[in-house]
């Protein structure tokens, strides 16, 4: 069975990788990834779903291949809990969500909201403005918060052992502009989200270290609550061993899989070890400081 086929569809990225005649070899690719996958695939549903859900199934699903490709044993999980397991001793769980751009007053805004009106928009050429930095920590926190309470029910009522540790997977592919503040910037959002990272500041008159971060503990919503940034510091996400995260959708994903990033959570009550999860980019804090180490 293939995973693209005719008949009734609402998203629009799967709609438009189906039908378009350029799209073809992304096409084969995200094909090819479900030929490997479903024999992972713990949903009888995600045929249907993926339909509707396109950026969420083909996340895990690329994620599932990618740790597959890097040395990875899969065992299939069960269709209640989390979307991935790693074998190994204790298992490691992964439960991965795709983020959307959120609603009301703290949503992020689509590329069409953000058009700079200083530009004509013409010939093609669109003009435009990247949505604010604290809008997209929000998306990140709200994901972490939300995985980290289902993880802690699942173990509480026994669908995860208690004493495995568990991964959450970040994708922020269907966030428009999101990637501004993932690749080619001075730190990715996923630290300024965990770990309270603020903006780069430059002190010329210093006699040591010139460069560093501001620290942003907590971020405003629109309604004047304060969200904490800082869930890996301060103990608020103590059942998630870490995040694999990623600015990207599956196609662009699969030009650049080294571009995935694996945080390990120093908070965590279950850590794994280093080399643990085989992906692009390996972060730790090791002596109060950001350790990277690249793996592929």
């Amino acid at each position: 069975m293939r995973l693209f086929t005719e008949g009734p569809a609402s998203d629009k990225l799967f709609i438009k990788y189906r039908d378009e005649a350029w799209l073809s070899e992304g096409r084969e690719i995200i094909e090819s990834l479900w030929n490997v996958y479903k024999e992972y695939c713990p949903d009888d549903h995600f045929l249907s779903e993926v339909r509707h859900q396109f950026h969420q199934r083909t996340w895990e699903m690329f994620l599932a291949c990618s740790l597959i490709e890097s040395g990875h044993e899969l065992h299939k999980s069960r269709t209640e809990g989390p979307d991935i397991c790693i074998v190994s001793a204790p298992p490691i769980w992964i439960e991965a969500i795709s983020v959307n751009a959120g609603t009301g007053e703290d949503r992020v805004p689509t590329d069409d909201e953000r058009l700079d009106p200083g530009w004509p928009q013409e010939d093609g050429l669109r003009v435009i403005s990247p949505p604010t930095e604290e809008s997209v920590i929000l998306r990140c926190t709200q994901a972490l918060q939300a995985k980290s309470q289902q993880i802690s029910q699942w173990k509480l009522n026994g669908i995860v052992p208690a004493g495995d540790p568990c991964l959450v997977a970040i994708s922020l592919g269907a966030v428009e502009g999101a990637d501004f503040f993932t690749y080619g910037t001075d730190l990715p959002v996923f630290f300024k989200a965990f770990f309270g990272f603020g903006g780069l500041y430059y002190n010329p008159g210093a006699t040591g270290r010139k460069y560093g971060y501001e620290s942003r503990a907590r971020i405003a919503k629109a309604s004047g609550d304060m969200i904490s940034a800082r869930a890996f510091l301060d103990g608020g996400a103590r059942d998630i061993s870490g995040v694999i995260c990623s600015g990207r959708g599956v196609f662009n994903m699969r030009e650049s899989p080294s571009d995935l990033i694996f945080i390990h959570n120093p908070t965590a009550l279950y850590p794994v070890g280093l080399g643990a999860i085989r992906v692009g980019q390996e972060w730790l804090v090791e002596d109060n400081r950001l350790k990277r180490v690249d793996n592929l």
